[in-house]
């Protein structure tokens, strides 16, 4: 469950709103639900710029171009963890760590 942000918070006791000073206060919960709704997807649109700007040049770019109309981050997040995060890529990783330990040669510090 995705969590509130501190300007987002209210809780509503005894029938009467009460606010963390810090806190935005809402005429009511359907007001509060629309402003998170809107802080969201404003979210998950900069996370999707994020991804794309991290992977620029990668194997991995072309995958972006899937959800370049909708701009969703936790879509692209979601599919990046199905095709990129398996044990089959983690083992490459691994063995191609490993086989550039072995071979590769330290020239000693720089004069």
């Amino acid at each position: 469950m995705a969590e509130l942000a501190v300007d987002n918070v209210f809780v509503y006791m005894g029938g009467e709103q009460v606010v963390h000073p810090n806190t935005k206060a809402y005429d009511n919960e359907e007001e509060a639900a629309v402003d998170y709704a809107l802080n969201a997807q404003a979210d998950n649109e900069l996370l999707y710029k994020i991804l794309v700007e991290s992977f620029v040049g990668t194997s991995v770019a072309s995958q972006c171009e899937d959800f370049e109309q909708t701009r969703d981050g936790l879509g692209f997040w979601d599919r990046l963890q199905e095709t990129q995060c398996t044990d089959i890529h983690h083992e490459k990783a691994g063995h191609d760590s490993i086989n550039y330990l072995r071979s590769a040669k330290w020239e000693g510090p720089e004069s």
